[in-house]
């Protein structure tokens, strides 16, 4: 898979033109959408030209600090599959494409270590409680990255999960009940 990379990617990089469907908003208002052009006469040779669907215009993205990303990551409760390959690969170009051209990105992967399948299947494992989810978790994530590691994907500057921050979705979702935005569905406990 590695050697994929290598032949692609070279040639990704010399294209004239980049169509990506896969690039999550910068962590500012200001999100870019998936279009990227050769430089115009208006920027400068090699910059990357991204449509800030904010303003509907086409701006460079500046080079004059790092771009930071956060990309969601995987629910592990299973192993990887091909559509995890897809869509970590294409952001893996993506990435590189930047680097290449001498952009500095820092990626945040946002994992998500709980969730109703995760149970699922600490239950069917013979686990219980939060230490069997805990387990079914901590397996598929590392299986999930070395998958990753196996098709030659940079990993992530930073890596995320929803158990790190139970406290704060607790509370923003009873700040969205509060202001009448969500509410208790009848299958909730």
């Amino acid at each position: 898979p590695s050697s994929i990379m290598r032949r692609f990617v070279p040639r990704l990089l010399c294209s004239n033109a980049v169509r990506l469907r896969s690039l999550a908003p910068f962590q500012s208002r200001r999100s870019f959408s998936s279009s990227v052009e050769s430089p115009s006469s208006k920027t400068a040779c090699g910059d990357v030209v991204l449509l800030n669907s904010l303003t509907g215009k086409k701006e460079a993205i500046p080079r004059d600090k790092m771009l930071t990303w956060y990309t969601c990551g995987p629910t592990v409760y299973d192993h990887s599959h091909v559509g995890h390959a897809r869509a970590y690969v294409a952001l893996d170009i993506v990435r590189r494409v930047l680097n290449r051209k001498g952009y500095s990105v820092f990626q945040v992967m946002g994992v998500t270590d709980i969730d109703d399948k995760i149970i699922a299947k600490s239950k069917q494992e013979g686990g219980s409680g939060k230490e069997g989810a805990a387990a079914i978790a901590s397996t598929y994530e590392q299986g999930f990255f070395n998958d990753m590691a196996e098709l030659d994907v940079l990993p992530p500057d930073a890596i995320t999960r929803v158990t790190d921050f139970l406290p704060d979705i607790i509370s923003f979702i009873r700040g969205l009940q509060d202001k009448g935005f969500a509410y208790v569905g009848e299958q909730s406990n």
